[in-house]
């Protein structure tokens, strides 16, 4: 059954998508599952090592620490971020440039990223951020009047970290709230958080609900299985938006 399930995520859309844009997502997703794998077997240092290497490397998967934060776990957090910082500092030392240009210079490829993708909206199509799903709905309701389509979704542009602020105080009372429950669910919160919340979401990000789905598959069944069935089930449909109309984005 394991290797079914193996094959049936190598074969499935976000893996053929990751590989089709030939991104690092995959080697992320190989991090957080040796991550849960050694925090599992109590192998703390190794655990906080693969999860410290995948936020170096991009972020947002340091949002899996979230059981660890509603439950005041300062070990892991503290030696999580230690091995952040490590992989940070050696991955600028590598670098040609000193580390000073060459965040100056990462700067400056975020800013034009942020621009081209969120400003300019050419990050919509293939997007699971809840500000492309916005930016269509917007486009849907008021497609009778361009103008004010056009503006309203310049002004969600602009403003989305306020947004973005906004479901990572959600994510957090949410956390809290199921701190008691399994950690698994606090792990498909993180997830979610990861692919909704940050303005470029695109849907090599799908592969980080494969850790939850699996711990949901694995999980002694409950009354709400319903309901958690139908939210992985949304959340891993593809979005494409490319039918949205050229001239809103």
């Amino acid at each position: 059954e394991r290797l079914y399930f193996l094959a049936a995520m190598m074969l499935s859309y976000p893996m053929l998508f990751t590989l089709d844009r030939a991104n690092i997502e995959s080697f992320l997703l190989i991090l957080v599952l040796l991550w849960w794998r050694m925090r599992a077997t109590g192998k703390e240092v190794l655990a906080a090592l693969f999860l410290g290497l995948a936020g170096a490397t991009k972020l947002y998967p340091l949002l899996y620490l979230l059981p660890d934060l509603v439950n005041f776990r300062w070990y892991r957090l503290f030696l999580t971020a230690g091995f952040v910082a490590l992989f940070s500092l050696l991955g600028l030392m590598l670098l040609p440039e000193s580390p000073a240009e060459c965040i100056r210079l990462l700067s400056r490829t975020m800013k034009f990223g942020h621009d081209v993708l969120v400003h300019r909206h050419i990050g919509v199509p293939y997007s699971t951020s809840g500000l492309s799903f916005i930016k269509f709905v917007i486009a849907w309701c008021f497609s009778g009047n361009l103008d004010l389509a056009k503006m309203l979704i310049r002004v969600c542009s602009e403003y989305c970290y306020i947004g973005s602020i906004s479901g990572i105080i959600v994510m957090l009372l949410a956390g809290w709230k199921l701190r008691k429950k399994e950690e698994w669910k606090l792990v498909f919160v993180a997830a979610a958080a990861m692919m909704l919340l940050t303005p470029i979401s695109f849907d090599y990000k799908l592969l980080h609900l494969f850790l939850p789905c699996i711990l949901f598959i694995t999980s002694k069944s409950e009354a709400g299985d319903y309901l958690l069935a139908v939210l992985f089930g949304l959340l891993l449909i593809p979005k494409a938006y490319w039918f949205m109309p050229a001239y809103y984005i």
